[in-house]
């Protein structure tokens, strides 16, 4: 008797008692007792559980079908039976025991476990195999080494949905025909696949979805009679996806669900897709994640909903620049309402001096308000100039696109807040040098900036004139005090400004000194 226990690698075999000889240690080796009859009939009666039938079954035909004049006969009772098949949990999974040869009470026990039905056939028809006494063989490609397969190149299949279908290999024939006669042959295939490839869809429908840029259409199936584990679904440009791997299609979703079901998915995307014509193909899957049957169907996609128009309703000039320590000073208030659609993140804000911004990225950016009424207000990192201005709010979506269109707009005239000017300018001349004196007013400003200009203090002179042509940073802590060392002859201006600690700068205050 021997007993073939399942492991992940091979089919282990642990020797019984009443095994009767070593095995060759390269060919076919046969023990025990021949069956009767030309052909031998042995006949058996299977007391397993209803799964492990498929596979007692298929290790008989295996034997039945080989060319070798036995033939395996299943019968409905164990009186009449030569051969008891019973299940033995006490087995490894995977494992059978049995007798070697004729026997009075010949039997095979097996043990399915964990393993599946594919795996048992081979056990059974090896443990058959012993029935008609034939013994271990080693370092050989046959049924009947202690591992089954184990040097037969390959081993394993090469997709995990097939199975060996050739059982029975030449040694295992040639010791077989070596007791019982006949003429061997083995199976034309040596791989089959353990199931059919999974059905096509029964049907597919895919409609449009018009209420939200990310969700282009609904993905419909009727899933086949039979039962597949799962169907993915691929979209594609103008033309179908010619595979499941075809990396030129978008994945869709996931169906499961129950043979003949109704089941749906939505296609939903990053970024709004454009219009066009799509096709949809819907790929069925066994549980060995192969693909199988497939159906197709076409979208002739309008494109996703045009982005909606957000509205500038009011704009005002904050009445605290100079908030507390730490805290960045508030320009201006800006109300926008922005459309509160689920699919609607916000609105770019942009302002524009002299005319009203026509698109994003036209004038300067105030930044981003969510969707909703919601009040935006301009931080002092830009100080705008004095004058006026035209605020514009272009809705964004989650899609990535903005509008190409603001709604409302308003005009309005801005004041820059300012810091107080120095006071009581004096020139003084010392020898070559021309000293400037001022004083400071309070509060102190953080920075003060001058410039000198050659000619006479005519004209405008601007903020911006006196930052271009800046001369000297006076220091703020001490009695402002600048001089102009040895200048040449001529007239000049001096123009300096302060700047507060919130950046808002003074007017500019000139002073014109001469050479002589």
């Amino acid at each position: 008797m021997v007993r073939l226990l399942r492991t992940p690698a091979a089919f282990l075999i642990v020797l019984g008692a009443v095994l009767a000889c070593a095995a060759s240690a390269h060919a076919y080796s046969i023990g025990g007792a021949r069956w009767p009859g030309s052909p031998a009939r042995i006949t058996y009666y299977d007391s397993t559980p209803a799964r492990y039938h498929w596979a007692v079954e298929q290790a008989a035909e295996a034997w039945n079908t080989s060319g070798v004049r036995v033939r395996f006969v299943k019968v409905s009772s164990p009186s009449r039976a030569g051969v008891t098949i019973s299940a033995d949990s006490r087995l490894g999974s995977g494992a059978g025991y049995a007798t070697v040869g004729y026997a009075p009470h010949a039997f095979i026990e097996l043990y399915m476990g964990t393993s599946d039905q594919w795996t048992l056939a081979a056990t059974a028809a090896h443990e058959m195999g012993h029935i008609l006494g034939l013994e271990h063989v080693y370092h050989r490609c046959a049924l009947m080494t202690p591992s089954t397969y184990v040097s037969c190149n390959p081993e394993w299949p090469p997709h995990s949905w097939q199975w060996r279908c050739r059982v029975l290999q030449q040694d295992d024939l040639n010791g077989a025909r070596v007791r019982y006669g006949g003429t061997p042959k083995l199976r034309p295939s040596m791989w089959c696949d353990k199931e059919p490839k999974a059905s096509a869809v029964a049907s597919l429908t895919v409609t449009q979805l018009t209420s939200d840029p990310l969700k282009i259409a609904r993905v419909t199936a009727t899933l086949p009679a039979t039962h597949v584990a799962s169907v993915s679904v691929l979209r594609r440009a103008g033309t179908c996806p010619t595979g499941p791997s075809d990396v030129s299609a978008e994945p869709v979703g996931l169906f499961k669900g129950k043979p003949g079901a109704s089941v749906s998915v939505t296609d939903t995307t990053f970024t709004a897709l454009a219009a066009g014509t799509y096709c949809y193909r819907a790929f069925s899957y066994d549980i060995w994640d192969r693909a199988g049957g497939s159906r197709s169907a076409n979208l002739d996609y309008t494109g996703p909903p045009a982005v909606p128009v957000s509205n500038v309703i009011a704009v005002a000039q904050n009445t605290n620049p100079r908030p507390g320590p730490g805290l960045d000073p508030v320009l201006l208030d800006i109300t926008v309402t922005t459309p509160t659609l689920a699919w609607v993140d916000g609105a770019d804000v942009w302002m524009k001096q002299g005319s009203c911004p026509t698109a994003p990225e036209d004038g300067e950016s105030l930044g981003s308000v969510a969707a909703g009424v919601g009040v935006h207000q301009l931080y002092g990192a830009t100080i705008p100039a004095a004058g006026s201005w035209c605020v514009a709010a272009f809705t964004f979506d989650g899609s990535l696109r903005s509008a190409t269109s603001s709604g409302t707009t308003i005009t309005f005239t801005y004041t820059p807040p300012t810091s107080s000017p120095p006071t009581n300018v004096q020139v003084h001349r010392v020898n070559g040098d021309v000293t400037l004196t001022w004083n400071w007013p309070n509060p102190v400003p953080t920075t003060s900036t001058i410039a000198r200009f050659e000619g006479a203090c005519t004209g405008t002179i601007t903020v911006q004139d006196v930052f271009d042509n800046a001369w000297e940073w006076p220091d703020t802590g001490i009695a402002g005090t600048w001089t102009d060392y040895s200048p040449v002859t001529g007239t000049y201006c001096a123009a300096l400004i302060t700047t507060d600690a919130w950046g808002y700068n003074s007017a500019v205050v000139k002073t014109e000194y001469t050479v002589p």
